[in-house]
């Protein structure tokens, strides 16, 4: 995977020592493939590609990989890029991994840049407003369920954030961001850091709480499209499930109905309704675990075709369908409703399960 980084970043100028510093140097490394091609731009100017071989003084090993250095006065912003060339960072679709870095004084000599400053929030996301009295880059911001870490120089390295802006905002005078997907219920770290055009720099390190989450799952319906046996009605039995997991896989069940049907009949194979009732109810917000933050439903089925041979659909290690539960300010749900089709995993058992959900945030 293209990558591409600088270290240090944020160049820091020492400004205390005699004679002081003026300037500082970072030295950025990059990991591509020959097609990508290096794009910079140089501060005060727009930008431009960049031959690597030059660059990096590398034969073809620069066509894969190399570092180099840039050097920066306080205030000064460099920015470089891999992109394909379709989408270079001057075509009409501009897509690609970027780094940029930043110069600032070790000790600003401006003490005062951050004039006012406001949040709000709900349960998968905060938002801030930072006004300053000159216009300000962002230079980096950041939500963690632990306190940043200040270095030497007291810029913040952020531990583990849940969220953080992709690049650096401005220059502008009010910066305004949104922290999304954060986990509901818990207690955040927002931590923000402003550079001037001067070098001098300033942090707002401020703490809020993501609001509880509140679920409701419901299985209202099933339709069998075949029931696995074609000259009766069959005796069959069905598992329905709540789970929750990460983004990848259910990994611990919340709660599981079990439906045993006596007289299992698809009409015909012309769909049969079958109506459930099955729901899990979250009676109150709930501080959601960092590692469950999604909810997974999943349904399976065995039909008894003693002495032929069970059919069964769906599959115990299937992991089943993640709800697609929005983040940010729309985060809430008042109702949703899908279908899930569970289709034969041996024999001709064959349904879809209705599943409608509804999803808020309170404190």
């Amino acid at each position: 995977m293209s990558a591409i980084t600088a270290h240090p970043n944020p160049i820091v100028v020492d400004n205390t020592i005699s004679p002081p510093e003026t300037a500082g140097m970072t030295t950025v490394t990059y990991k591509k493939e020959p097609e990508e091609e290096l794009w910079e731009m140089q501060p005060g100017a727009s930008w431009a590609k960049v031959n690597v071989h030059t660059l990096t003084g590398l034969g073809d090993e620069a066509d894969y990989s190399g570092s180099y250095g840039i050097t920066l006065s306080p205030g000064q912003i460099y920015t470089a890029g891999l992109f394909y060339p379709l989408h270079s960072p001057v075509s009409t679709d501009p897509l690609g991994t970027k780094v940029v870095v930043i110069a600032v004084f070790k000790k600003p000599t401006a003490r005062r840049l951050i004039t006012d400053h406001s949040g709000s929030g709900g349960g998968t996301w905060l938002s801030h407003g930072i006004k300053t009295t000159q216009p300000t880059t962002l230079f980096l911001a950041g939500a963690s369920r632990t306190p940043a870490v200040p270095g030497t120089t007291g810029i913040p390295q952020l531990v583990d954030p849940d969220a953080v802006i992709p690049a650096p905002l401005g220059p502008a005078v009010s910066h305004d961001i949104e922290l999304k997907p954060l986990v509901p219920g818990h207690h955040y770290f927002l931590t923000a850091m402003v550079v001037d055009a001067g070098g001098n720099w300033e942090v707002l390190d401020v703490e809020q709480d993501t609001l509880k989450r509140k679920m409701t799952v419901q299985f209202p319906k099933m339709v069998v499209f075949n029931d696995g046996d074609w000259a009766t009605t069959g005796e069959a039995e069905f598992w329905f499930d709540v789970s929750a997991g990460d983004d990848t896989r259910p990994a611990q069940s919340l709660q599981l109905f079990t439906l045993p049907e006596p007289d299992l009949d698809d009409w015909g194979e012309t769909g049969r309704p079958y109506a459930l009732g099955y729901a899990y109810i979250e009676n109150q917000a709930l501080t959601v675990s960092a590692e469950r933050t999604s909810i997974w439903v999943h349904s399976w089925a065995r039909e008894d075709d003693d002495p032929w041979g069970d059919d069964t659909a769906g599959s115990a290690i299937n992991r089943g369908k993640r709800l697609n539960l929005p983040d940010g300010p729309a985060e809430k749900v008042v109702s949703s409703t899908f279908t899930m089709d569970v289709p034969a995993s041996s024999g001709d058992l064959h349904y879809a399960v209705d599943v409608t959900f509804a999803v808020d945030y309170l404190p």
